[in-house]
């Protein structure tokens, strides 16, 4: 059995690329960020945009992972939040609700 045919294969190897063509596409990307590149020593808000960007798309792609895991934990506040309401004097009470 050889690389491309075994299922315990890296996914890489598995799609029939090999290394060299993931350092083929690398160097195609560079032209596009040398420009930026040069920028960024003057001005570190590019490095704060895209790690910003970055986490964003992270976010995103796991919206529905971030929402299941948060969603006891909103709710565990929301009870918490309607005791300490409840418990607050009513003149208190009243200043907030208007």
């Amino acid at each position: 059995m050889d690389e491309t045919t075994d299922p315990n294969a890296a996914p890489s190897l598995r799609q029939g690329r090999s290394p060299r063509e993931h350092l083929k596409r690398a160097a195609a990307v560079l032209p596009m960020v040398r420009p930026v590149a040069r920028y960024v020593p003057k001005n570190p808000a590019f490095l704060l945009g895209a790690a910003a960007v970055g986490l964003g798309f992270l976010a995103w792609r796991n919206r529905e992972r971030i929402r299941r895991t948060a969603a006891p934990l909103i709710e565990d506040a929301r009870v918490r939040g309607i005791a300490l309401a409840q418990r607050l004097p009513r003149r208190r009470q009243d200043e907030i609700g208007a």
